[in-house]
């Protein structure tokens, strides 16, 4: 699975969401992110992920469902 098709599923599926949340990890190992994928996602720099995936995927569409989520943004400070 593609870091873009991860964000994806994250945004569309309410399951793999609550997986993510409870253990972002193992849901991200999980999916075949690589390190370095899943270091992108940690850091929550939705500009780097952004590059990241137009560097791999230059015919993806330029918008991602990721933000609104939460899953490229820190958590909440409370």
């Amino acid at each position: 699975m593609t870091l873009r098709e991860f964000l994806i599923t994250l945004a569309t599926d309410a399951e793999q969401l609550a997986a993510f949340r409870a253990d972002k990890d193992k849901s991200m190992q999980a999916a075949g992110l690589s390190p370095q994928e899943q270091a992108l996602i940690k850091g929550h720099d939705e500009d780097l992920i952004r590059k990241y995936i137009q560097e791999q995927e230059p015919d993806a569409p330029q918008a991602f469902p990721f933000v609104a989520n939460g899953a490229a943004k820190p958590p909440e400070q409370g």
